[in-house]
């Protein structure tokens, strides 16, 4: 089996080949099986795609040594990392257990949040002298109403923050994500692409939920 998914890192590249293909259909049945079982959606992935990791596994060795010269632990985890943002991109459109398992992940951080926390810090920021509030202040201003639902202050503090300067992953974030929940879902992809290509392509996934979102009205 291979071991230490994370799936925050780097992807080389997102090509949709028969070992995608093939993995990302065992862990759909594997999905299924499971929550049929349970009665709800569940979070099996990790079961799921070690599944898929060890049905495949002659393949999956044979790509990363095609891939990679270091054969380190290190490499190989970065691999199996690269595997799961590429298994995950076509699940979301061919997998519906999937994609309302990513769903209700992503919703449920922010459910189990304290608002009164929230509330408390957002009141002390705001006490901070005018002449001293800079892009962090505007952007921390704009992740605490983001997290209470208060999404028009959101936008507003990360539009300051963006408008002097719009390669601040966290804003853009903040931004797409209320452009998703509006259902302005062209401009929520725009933005999560242009995040994924400035940090992390793990926010490939999030636009692909928004571009199955689109579909579906």
């Amino acid at each position: 089996m291979i071991q230490n998914c994370n799936p925050h890192k780097q992807v080389k590249n997102i090509d949709q080949s028969a070992l995608d293909k093939d993995c990302s259909k065992i862990i759909c049945n594997c999905l299924d099986s499971l929550n049929e079982r349970a009665g709800s959606t569940q979070n099996n992935f990790p079961d799921c795609f070690s599944l898929a990791l060890d049905r495949n596994y002659s393949e999956i060795m044979r790509e990363f040594h095609k891939s990679y010269s270091d054969t380190t632990q290190a490499t190989l985890t970065k691999f199996t990392n690269e595997l799961e943002i590429r298994f995950s991109i076509l699940l979301i459109h061919d997998c519906t257990t999937f994609f309302e398992l990513t769903d209700s992940l992503y919703k449920q951080q922010y459910k189990d949040l304290n608002k009164d926390s929230l509330k408390i810090l957002l009141q002390e920021l705001q006490t901070r002298d005018i002449t001293k509030r800079n892009n962090d202040y505007y952007e921390y201003a704009g992740m605490l109403y983001f997290q209470l639902g208060i999404y028009d202050e959101a936008l507003e503090n990360v539009e300051k923050v963006l408008s002097k300067d719009s390669t601040r992953t966290k804003s853009l974030f903040i931004k797409a994500s209320i452009d998703d929940k509006n259902g302005n879902y062209q401009e929520a992809i725009f933005l999560y692409e242009k995040i994924a290509k400035l940090s992390n392509k793990i926010f490939y996934i999030y636009s692909e939920m928004a571009k199955r979102k689109q579909k579906s009205l």
